[in-house]
């Protein structure tokens, strides 16, 4: 009788290509949240992948691309677990701020073991801010600052 092995996790990954792409997206967020953008290797990051160089163009385009993708994602992916901050109007507006405040402040305060990527990609954003940033503010901090306006 013989039994059948799975393949090896580097071969699956290789035949699977959303396996490949998230394995790239897991370990450019160790990596950018340890060294930041501009000192983030993408042959260390290709390296934890198990990927090649080229996956990243593939993928992504680019290291920008996958920054992006991964900040992003990070931030999704955080956000999705913290209650959400329901406007009343029956509320004093400084309520309403002060909740959204400590929301804020919970991502990049607060060690969080749930989410530990975005706060240290937003603190490495902070301190070196990338071109990526104007996307994430304009895809995540205006439209809550909408929401807060209305």
């Amino acid at each position: 009788m013989s039994t059948s092995l799975p393949p090896p996790a580097s071969a699956t990954r290789a035949k699977d290509p959303e396996a490949r792409r998230a394995s790239l997206m897991e370990a450019g967020g160790r990596v950018f949240a340890r060294a930041g953008f501009e000192k983030a290797s993408l042959r260390e990051i290709c390296e934890a992948a198990g990927v090649n160089l080229a996956a990243v163009k593939y993928y992504f385009g680019n290291k920008a691309g996958l920054y992006r993708e991964v900040l992003l994602d990070c931030h999704c992916k955080a956000i999705a677990k913290e209650p959400p901050v329901v406007l009343s109007d029956t509320e004093p507006p400084a309520e309403t701020l002060r909740r959204w405040v400590v929301v804020v402040m919970r991502f990049l305060l607060l060690k969080r073991p749930k989410d530990p990527l975005m706060g240290k990609l937003i603190a490495h954003e902070m301190q070196s801010p990338t071109p990526m940033l104007a996307d994430f503010v304009k895809m995540v901090a205006r439209p809550m600052h909408e929401n807060l306006r209305t």
